[in-house]
Formats: structure tokens, sequence, C-alpha cells
């Protein structure tokens, strides 16, 4: 995972799974915005981490 405002890295996950990516987005709820690389493994993990009530 990259701060892109900062340009560092913040972690590096253990794999590409959409676990792995949900779990650590669940983990850092300010994270207010997700940009990919076109990866499709990080689509669904980030809706699934940010999925409102109601949504």
């Amino acid at each position: 995972m990259i701060d892109l405002e900062r340009r560092s890295v913040v972690d590096i996950l253990d794999d590409r799974s959409v676990e792995s990516a949900a779990k650590w987005l669940r983990d850092h709820p300010s994270v207010e915005v997700v940009s990919r690389d076109r990866a499709a493994f990080m689509r669904r993990p980030s809706e699934k981490a940010h999925r409102r009530p109601g949504r």
C-alpha cells in the first residue's frame, strides 16, 4: 500500500487476495481514497471494506 500524497510505502500485503486487501482497508478506516493500478483484485476489497449500511 502506498500513500500517494506523501509518495511513500505504507505497508506490504502478504498476498494479492481480496481478503487480505479488504482486511487491511478495514483495519485502516482513515483511508478516504483508493487508487489502484487497474489491478482487478483491488476493486472488490475496497468495495467490501467500505460497504455502507443500506447499500
